[in-house]
C-alpha cells in the first residue's frame, strides 16, 4: 500500500513540475491540419528510443516550416529536464 501511495504522489510531483514554469512559443490561433505534420514528426523523431536525434527543417521561405515546428516543440517539451527551441537560425547569424 505504502508503495503505491509513493508512487502516486511521485507521479502528480512530475506532472506538476512539468506544467509550472514552462513557456510555450506562439502558434497560429487555427493552425488547419497541424496535428497530423506534428504526428508525422514525432514518429520520424522516434522519441520512445534512448538515441539522440536532432531534427531540421529546410524549405522556401514562407511555406510553413516555423509553424509546425513550434507545435511539436509545445507537444513535447514537457517529456525533458531542459529543452530550447531555435528559430530564425539564418537571421541571427547573419547580424
Amino acid at each position: 500500500m505504502i508503495r503505491y501511495e509513493s508512487r502516486l504522489i511521485k507521479g502528480i510531483i512530475e506532472e506538476v513540475l512539468s506544467k509550472v514554469n514552462r513557456s510555450r512559443l506562439q502558434v497560429a490561433t487555427h493552425p488547419i491540419g497541424i496535428d497530423i505534420r506534428v504526428k508525422q514528426m514525432k514518429d520520424l523523431l522516434k522519441l520512445g528510443t534512448s538515441d539522440v536525434r536532432i531534427a531540421g527543417i529546410y524549405g522556401m521561405g514562407g511555406i510553413g516550416k516555423t509553424t509546425p515546428a513550434k507545435a511539436l516543440y509545445n507537444n513535447i517539451c514537457d517529456g525533458f529536464e531542459g529543452s530550447s527551441c531555435l528559430l530564425n537560425i539564418k537571421e541571427v547569424s547573419d547580424n
